[in-house]
């Protein structure tokens, strides 16, 4: 494998991982509106400090790495599903970053509504995990 194609995968596990713990803080925020401000603040530092980093990194490798020529069975599955899940997270992000914003300005009620946008983009969990799993695969790792 080559150092990019390396780079590209540890940082698509770092993702993956990432998008873990940040499930788990949304999980945790809709306990009680208290809980929610935290998890709201949380998740916009680690949102900005690391997984937009990370974002970055993967979608700079992961166009290194691109091949035109391969588009077709598993590799064309992985590519649309690795960026299905890159654009699902920045408009996570986005919405993070709203939330952010308005998070003193709110009652709880608005503050969910925010929060539900930010719950609803962790569809791109799963995508990123069939992304990672075929890329593993196409390398001869699983």
């Amino acid at each position: 494998m080559s150092v990019i194609g390396f780079v590209h995968m540890f940082g698509v596990g770092i993702w993956l991982g990432l998008v873990a713990v940040e499930s788990v803080i949304e999980l945790v925020g809709r306990l009680d509106v208290e809980k929610e401000r935290t998890a709201a603040k949380m998740h916009f530092y680690t949102d900005i400090f690391v997984e937009v980093p990370i974002i970055l990194l993967v979608l700079v490798t992961g166009l290194m790495l691109f091949d035109a020529d391969k588009m077709e069975g598993w590799y064309a599955v992985k590519v649309v599903c690795g960026l299905a899940a890159i654009f699902t997270n920045l408009l996570c992000v986005v919405f993070v970053i709203q939330r952010a914003k308005a998070i003193e300005h709110v009652d709880a009620q608005v503050l969910r509504a925010h929060s539900n946008k930010v719950f609803i983009t962790i569809s791109a969990l799963p995508l990123a995990g069939v992304a990672f799993f075929i890329g593993l695969h196409l390398l001869g790792l699983y």
